[in-house]
């Protein structure tokens, strides 16, 4: 040790007050009533990606206000009513106790597929269902835990039909009854099908994972994303925003909070220096800046005179 200095400041500046400024990622679900026929979507004419011929996978957290509903449905591209548009169609049936989903490879014939479930009112759960072409099975989880046993389909392809995008309805204008009724929230439609891991990365021990938090590889084949923050826009990029229709409402319940440091609003820069005396050793000045204009994160740096 050829000799000890000792640091003291020699410059500062701070030209802003603290402001934790935090800013909440996931600050509203939708609130839907089935008695009011409520839901959202997005016709055949103008979705991107959201007609999947043939791996998928579906997410949302899900609140139930009541049960007993039959059906219960919760995503759909499926139209039986009219010629050949039946596709896919993910459901909670609460008046049966089932997890289902029904599937079509010609569009005018299709398979039903449910596993046993039975939900409690007042409690968010995650449900995920997927959807395996090539092996041609689909799986049901909730909250991380895959439902019952894997489902083996007969089907090896959905149907690429002209039937809207729902949620909470299906058919040619999403007019079927029988949607949910309760909150819907942080909704994902993949063109692939989700591992086990990946689902209990977005359930996140019930934590959830909003989109801004989504790892890369997690938003491989994602399709569309509605975080239903006040809004129903599509953060995927691909401009899937949906239309909503018979009046419903964006709640302030919801499964989990999320938040950024986006609002951090301060910059404080300081230089320390070693006093006049002449030392053998070059010795390090150090800057310490905080500065939410130019970085997301603090950074030291240290340098040599």
């Amino acid at each position: 040790l050829l000799s000890v200095t000792e640091y003291g400041e020699v410059t500062g500046s701070d030209d802003g007050s603290f402001d934790s400024g935090t800013v909440a990622q996931n600050s509203h679900s939708v609130d839907l009533e089935d008695s009011s026929n409520q839901h959202a979507s997005i016709t055949d004419a103008a979705q991107t990606g959201l007609d999947i011929t043939g791996d998928f996978s579906i997410g949302l957290w899900v609140q139930f206000e009541s049960t007993g509903i039959a059906l219960n449905r919760l995503v759909a591209k499926y139209d039986s009513s009219v010629g050949v548009n039946a596709g896919y169609h993910v459901r909670a049936n609460t008046s049966t106790n089932e997890l289902c989903a029904d599937l079509s490879a010609n569009g005018s014939t299709a398979n039903t597929y449910c596993v046993s479930w039975t939900p409690s009112t007042g409690t968010w759960y995650y449900l995920t269902f997927t959807f395996n072409a090539a092996a041609q099975q689909f799986k049901f989880y909730v909250s991380g835990s895959q439902q019952g046993a894997t489902q083996s389909t007969t089907e090896s392809s959905i149907y690429n039909n002209a039937a809207p995008f729902c949620v909470s309805a299906l058919q040619g204008s999403c007019s079927d009854t029988n949607g949910h009724d309760g909150l819907l929230d942080e909704l994902g439609v993949w063109s692939r099908t989700l591992s086990l891991s990946e689902i209990t990365s977005l359930y996140n021990l019930g934590d959830g994972l909003v989109y801004a938090d989504m790892s890369a590889s997690l938003k491989t084949s994602l399709q569309g994303y509605w975080a239903f923050n006040n809004a129903y826009t599509d953060l995927t990029g691909n401009g899937n925003t949906l239309t909503a229709s018979g009046g419903p409402t964006f709640s302030t319940t919801i499964p989990f909070s999320a938040y950024s440091d986006s609002g951090f609003d301060r910059k404080t820069v300081y230089t320390y220096a070693a006093s006049t005396t002449t030392y053998v050793l070059g010795l390090p000045k150090g800057e310490t800046v905080l500065n939410s204009s130019s970085a997301t994160n603090s950074e030291r740096r240290l340098y040599y005179d």
